[in-house]
């Protein structure tokens, strides 16, 4: 019997991911099955839950890779401190957006559904969240000259992160809004924020 290495363990887990993702887009959760999953990686269905126990666990994992995924320099072709910090607080946002918006809140709601029955669940988008204020506060400590103000650069990302969050979730709430329209609405406000702290900005 061929051994199995950690190449391809690797390779099945992200295979898994990918094709759920896609499946996930497409068809929505609640019609993708993780039989479909396992026949579009090439496995079995009881070879998928060796890697994952549920369809809910595989939806926890596709939304910490979209959010995640591919940390590229945003400075490169960024013209200004601002643009840099801006295009930061938003890319989790960014990514997510490449589902279409009704599968998009279809998915936010099962996940909120889930994060309330099951503690582990829940854990996990709290570290997602966690991982993107602290990833906020790292680059905010470089890029601000916020010594000689009452708030730190950790104050400072949550405060980010309430921005995006709340404009994020009006964007989903309205049926009519844009993605443009909701990336305008938090720009216009993480300007306004950000522009004091700025180093050579006051």
């Amino acid at each position: 019997m061929a051994r199995i290495t950690e190449t391809t363990k690797t390779e099945t887990h992200d295979c898994i991911i990918k094709q759920a993702k896609e499946l996930f887009t497409t068809l929505g959760y609640d019609k993708t099955t993780t039989k479909a999953i396992a026949k579009k990686c090439g496995i079995a269905e009881g070879t998928l839950f060796n890697y994952f126990a549920n369809k809910d666990e595989i939806l926890v994992a596709v939304f910490e890779n979209i959010v995640i995924d591919n940390q590229e320099d945003l400075e490169k072709g960024l013209p200004s401190v601002e643009e840099v910090l801006i295009k930061s607080s938003l890319r989790p946002i960014k990514k997510i957006n490449i589902v279409p918006k009704p599968i998009l809140i279809d998915m936010f709601v099962i996940m909120i559904k889930m994060a309330k029955k099951k503690k582990k669940i829940y854990q996990k988008f709290a570290e997602i969240d966690f991982a993107y204020m602290k990833e906020l506060e790292n680059l905010l400590s470089i890029y601000l000259d916020i010594k000689s103000y009452p708030i730190s650069e950790k104050d400072l990302s949550e405060i980010i992160y309430g921005i995006v969050a709340a404009d994020f979730m009006l964007y989903l709430y309205n049926p009519d809004a844009t993605y443009q329209e909701f990336e305008e609405n938090a720009t216009r406000k993480l300007r306004f924020i950000l522009k004091p702290y700025i180093k050579g900005e006051k």
